[in-house]
């Protein structure tokens, strides 16, 4: 796996930088500065940066933008001058700590190496405790702003673009105008990063006390069930919130305890059947701290988003298995989807959707045409015609159809497949009545499907890539109304009339496909899902956790 660097760079330095860095910081320093106090510490940081720049770049700071930051500044202290330098040192300090509130490392920051040299009074100390503060406050910003890791880097699935970010005019302004405006406006606005960010802190607490109790394997709990099992699931459902009834017989399993199960299993994405089975028995024994990891990673792919993802927008969940319509930071509608098997992942990415398709025809990727319908139309030669799916002479422009007997399926060589299968519109069509289109280098888009019945399914992984959606004719009005009246019984009339037909949108539709495995809900509860493309495993290496 590819290996990652922090946001903010420090490693991999070339073996001759320190010696480039002292001659270019030993020329700077002779040239003149604004302060030349020598009570000061001014001297102490210049000596710092220019004497050994391998030592600080060991140490984990950035020495290359700290000695531009500090010759821009004269190689004054930013930190020490004067009163209100002081109080931001110790803001700054107090944000360090408490950055595990948003998913982040405060080791990172130097934590322990500020803190050692704190209220040392040494003039050396001084300086090395301005340095130090400098360059956390520029990894605290970066990772607010971005994240902790590069996402193109360490997820191969990842295809949405971080924003740039430049951390130094950030740390001009806190400077200038205090430590918590600037901060506060670099980490993400999203409600779904503020309610994770919530979350979060009451799942530490949960921790900080003690955790919840695991359930020992043993048979089924069930209503009617009764003794010491039934008591300790009613104690794990009450540390979750999932119950909050104090029953006067907790050994016996009631209908509030029922309900309280079911709760659970929907937070969890299983069968809500009430019943604690195998897989209830294990979603409910994963340990606090493992849930605790699960949101910070989610935190972190907020952080790679856009800080502004539209006044109205699509998002899909390719975890969730869910879709949601946004207009003003708001869900106003929301569907089940199927999306990519896990040996064809759908990638995360965004791109604007500009127009549907109303009754589409299916020209049949080569790969499902040779892999998946031929080998069915070998077995059954009346396949393609029952399914509505011609045979082309090729993918040029104006292809002529081929009729059925004149191609010998049963010889033809899958390597050289030569032929386009195009499926007429109908109700057999695999793309249902309406695709949504959003040009992308992958193929991708949203579709209709006659397959409903697996909407049903809590795991929903059955398409190769693209995303089939539940409510079609919902999102069509979405898309085409732009907050206006929705042109539903338009939709209805034209898709009844059967012809093939594109519409364009009157606005572009933003739609981000996202990979989250941890959220909360409009109704503000915290919902898990399994990892089923694998790729919290590879975040979570990086993370140094185990993630479920």
């Amino acid at each position: 796996m590819t290996t990652t660097r922090d946001r903010h760079p420090r490693t991999r330095r070339p073996a001759w930088l320190p010696w480039l860095l002292s001659i270019v910081l030993s020329l700077a320093a002779i040239m003149p500065v604004r302060a030349t106090d020598p009570s000061s510490a001014l001297p102490l940081i210049r000596t710092l940066l220019i004497s050994d720049p391998q030592r600080l770049a060991d140490a984990g700071l950035d020495v290359v933008t700290l000695a531009r930051i500090y010759r821009h500044h004269g190689f004054v202290p930013l930190w020490a001058s004067s009163a209100p330098q002081r109080a931001a040192a110790n803001r700054l300090l107090e944000r360090i700590a408490r950055a595990g509130e948003e998913g982040l490392d405060p080791a990172a920051f130097h934590l322990a190496a500020l803190q050692q040299c704190w209220n040392g009074q040494d003039p050396r100390d001084r300086a090395w405790r301005d340095l130090l503060l400098t360059d956390a406050f520029l990894r605290l910003a970066s990772q607010l702003k971005r994240g902790r890791f590069d996402p193109q880097e360490m997820d191969p699935d990842w295809f949405i673009e971080a924003e740039p970010f430049a951390p130094e005019p950030a740390l001009e302004r806190a400077l200038a105008v205090g430590i918590d405006p600037v901060l506060d406006g670099l980490a993400p606005h999203h409600p779904g990063y503020r309610r994770l960010r919530d979350a979060l802190a009451r799942y530490r607490a949960i921790a900080a006390a003690g955790g919840w109790p695991t359930l020992a394997e043993g048979p089924a709990l069930r209503l009617g069930s009764t003794g010491p099992a039934v008591e300790r699931l009613r104690q794990r459902l009450q540390a979750t919130g999932d119950i909050r009834y104090q029953s006067p017989t907790p050994g016996e399993f009631d209908e509030v305890l029922a309900a309280a199960v079911r709760h659970f299993q929907q937070r969890m994405g299983l069968p809500a059947d009430g019943v604690v089975g195998r897989r209830t028995r294990h979603a409910l024994n994963v340990p606090v701290t493992d849930r605790i990891h699960q949101i910070e990673l989610n935190m972190e792919r907020w952080r790679w988003l856009p800080s502004d993802l539209g006044e109205r927008y699509i998002l899909v969940n390719l975890a969730g298995f869910y879709l949601e319509a946004v207009a003003d930071e708001r869900p106003v509608l929301r569907m089940r989807v199927i999306v990519g098997r896990r040996y064809r992942s759908t990638p995360a990415f965004t791109r604007a959707m500009t127009y549907l398709v109303l009754n589409p025809y299916w020209n049949v990727p080569r790969r499902i045409a040779v892999h998946e319908l031929l080998p069915r139309a070998r077995r059954d030669p009346g396949f393609l015609q029952r399914k509505g799916i011609r045979i082309l002479d090729g993918w040029q422009q104006g292809p002529r159809e081929l009729a059925p007997g004149r191609v010998d399926l049963a010889h033809l060589d899958p390597a050289d497949f030569p032929y386009r299968l195009r499926q007429d519109p109908g109700p057999t069509n695999a793309l249902g009545s309406i695709k949504f289109m959003l040009p992308n280098p992958f193929d991708i888009y949203l579709h209709d499907t006659p397959s409903r019945h697996l909407f049903q399914r809590p795991v929903r992984t059955f398409s190769h890539g693209c995303i089939r959606i539940e409510k079609p004719l919902a999102l069509a009005g979405f898309v085409l109304s732009d907050g206006h009246e929705t042109p539903l019984p338009r939709l209805e009339s034209l898709l009844e009339r059967g012809a093939n037909r594109t519409l364009r949108l009157p606005r572009p539709v933003p739609v981000y496909l996202l990979y989250l495995t941890a959220w909360v809900d409009e109704q503000g509860n915290l919902n898990f899902r399994p990892d089923v493309y694998g790729r919290n495993r590879r975040l979570a290496t990086l993370f140094g956790r185990h993630a479920s």
